[in-house]
């Protein structure tokens, strides 16, 4: 896109914007600075689009300006927005502001027997959609049935159709439609530059129209995801999987003879006898010194023999005392 600075006195400057937002006014850090009295510091914004470059938003900051657009005037009120095309004019203070836009139609080469007019909404491919446009010829020569023929050129034949044109009469006129394609991977991704050319040979021989239009081929890009298994397979028994053969070295290995073990014949169950001795018989057994065992033997006679009398009869007891 190309900004067109156009003072009250003739002088001019073009200008090449390529950034997304473009700002215009007095203020040094403008991209583009205008010094004049009725203009802000930040008085206007210009709004690039990647998906629509066949236009730009204006976006008015400050103080109402004026916009000519296809021969019409109208005003833009102070943070108002509109879309501007080629060719529109903004009036800013002293200067006016011609609007370029390199997908715009442009006469390259005209006749006097045929007009026609070029028009795309947005001239932009993108890949599963067609571009559509609309070409208008009309008749200004004096033949009659005059059958006008188009021929495209700057993309390859399967990315565009072009409607057949009826027979003209003079003063007769004829919308066409033309529909363009990208293809994914073709045309080249970007700016092209199309031609149509528009004859009648049989009518008008050596007459011919020629008109550019711009367009850009938006940009594909292919991706793919893979996810690797860094775990090794395993053979199933069924022996499906494919897994590369290692030929291993193959090792001899000599075996030792191994002597018969002799085992002890079994002892028959109904002659085994076992002689289970009474629980904790041990644990109450103590040793005891031999003086101190003749003590408690003594002690334990002295308790257990007490003396015993015998009386033969009551009397007994009595004649003794």
């Amino acid at each position: 896109m190309k900004v067109m600075i156009i003072d009250q006195k003739g002088w001019s400057k073009s200008i090449k914007v390529e950034k997304t937002i473009t700002r215009v006014g007095t203020a040094p850090n403008n991209d583009i600075q205008l010094h004049s009295t009725q203009i802000a510091p930040v008085h206007l914004q210009f709004i690039l689009s990647p998906d629509l470059p066949s236009s730009c938003k204006l976006v008015n900051l400050a103080g109402e300006v004026s916009i000519r657009a296809d021969h019409v005037k109208q005003q833009l009120p102070s943070f108002g927005t509109v879309d501007v095309r080629d060719g529109d004019e903004i009036e800013l203070g002293e200067f006016r502001l011609v609007i370029k836009i390199p997908l715009a139609a442009e006469y390259v080469q005209t006749t006097n027997v045929v007009e026609a007019v070029l028009s795309f909404p947005n001239a932009v491919l993108r890949p599963g959609y067609a571009t559509r446009g609309q070409l208008t010829i009309k008749n200004v020569g004096s033949q009659t049935e005059c059958q006008f023929k188009v021929a495209l050129s700057g993309l390859p034949a399967d990315c565009y159709h072009i409607d057949p044109i009826p027979l003209l009469y003079p003063d007769a006129q004829e919308d066409v439609l033309v529909q363009l394609f990208s293809r994914g991977y073709y045309p080249k991704a970007g700016y092209h530059d199309v031609f149509f050319t528009i004859t009648s040979p049989a009518s008008y021989p050596g007459e011919e129209m020629i008109i550019k239009q711009g367009v850009y081929v938006v940009p594909v890009f292919d991706q793919a995801l893979e996810i690797a298994d860094d775990m090794p397979k395993q053979s199933n028994d069924s022996g499906d999987s494919q897994q590369p053969e290692v030929d291993l070295p193959i090792v001899e290995v000599e075996l030792a003879e191994v002597p018969e073990a002799k085992y002890p014949r079994p002892i028959p169950a109904s002659k085994t006898s076992v002689k289970k001795e009474p629980p904790d018989t041990k644990a109450r057994i103590e040793e005891v010194p031999a003086q101190e065992e003749t003590k408690v033997l003594e002690q334990s006679q002295d308790k257990a023999q007490p003396e015993i009398k015998v009386m033969r009869n009551q009397f007994d007891d009595f004649w003794e005392e």
